[in-house]
């Protein structure tokens, strides 16, 4: 950086990143412009419209970005099955549930069209994949049903619990587990016969969706040159929604009960685009 007169030039600034240029006030930095893109031509400004005439309702599904190595681990359920059977060697299964595409969220509550009650369950990932899960539960209706014997294969790791079997029912969906071989199997004995129609499947995950019961905070940079809020919510589902958002505003998004990793944003056609994922034209 160097200075000629009033003005500042920078040797180096790397395109496609989001950028705010400060000013040192005694031992204070001040922020001296808006948030923008350097597209490597020319700055693309963050609109500050304080909730004027543009604005928009959106949809949030996440905090931080979402980066392949992520993306991977949601990929390993892709093309898994769940089975039903009355016998445990399923001879004659019957499809639960097949999940063809790659989830776009990690509380996946797969709802199942059954009407007829299996004592087994039986869940296998393709030939391809290794068995790699954060939480698995099977409910009927509202109510959870609980195995009383499950038929497991064997862990990457027999003598580290990062990768035991019990983290699949822990509820913390940060610890998971994970099978020695590709295309493994879980047999799940519920004792007698029960009718499953919902099942909760959350793939080995970075935890930065939002997580249902968790407060969040919504942020967008103002014309006064500050974050202001857009009001604190509760999530109840794998979404947030708000109302009236400034258009092209530069967003941030705050979990109030847990987590440290978070980022800026904005969206574009109802996507959300972190640093890491930027649009180019």
């Amino acid at each position: 950086m160097s200075f000629n007169g009033n003005n500042v030039s920078f040797g180096y600034v790397e395109d496609n990143c989001i950028y705010i240029i400060l000013s040192k006030v005694g031992k204070k930095y001040i922020p001296f412009t808006d948030p923008f893109i350097f597209d490597g031509k020319q700055f693309n400004y963050f609109s500050t419209d304080n909730k004027g005439s543009k604005s928009e309702d959106i949809k949030i599904y996440r905090k931080f970005p979402f980066f392949a190595w992520n993306k991977d681990r949601m990929y390993k359920i892709v093309d898994s099955k769940f089975e039903e059977s009355n016998t445990i060697d399923f001879s004659h299964p019957e499809m639960l549930y097949h999940i063809c595409d790659t989830s776009k969220v990690c509380y996946n509550e797969l709802m199942v069209q059954n009407k007829q009650k299996y004592r087994y369950v039986r869940y296998k990932v393709r030939e391809n994949a290794f068995l790699e899960l954060a939480e698995l539960h099977f409910y009927q209706d509202r109510q959870e049903v609980k195995p009383v014997n499950i038929v497991a294969c064997e862990p990457y790791n027999a003598n580290d619990d990062e990768f035991k079997l019990a983290n699949c029912f822990d509820y913390a969906p940060l610890t998971y587990f994970l099978s020695k071989k590709e295309g493994q199997e879980l047999i799940f004995d519920f004792g007698s016969e029960v009718l499953i129609n919902k099942i909760l499947c959350i793939p080995r995950n970075d935890d930065n969706f939002i997580r249902p019961g968790d407060t969040y905070e919504l942020f967008y940079w103002g014309k006064d040159k500050k974050w202001i809020s857009l009001g604190k919510q509760k999530a109840k589902g794998v979404y947030l929604q708000y109302k009236d958002v400034p258009r092209n505003a530069l967003l941030f998004l705050h979990n109030e009960t847990r987590g440290k990793e978070e980022e800026v944003f904005f969206l574009r056609d109802g996507e959300q685009y972190f640093v890491n994922s930027l649009p180019i034209d």
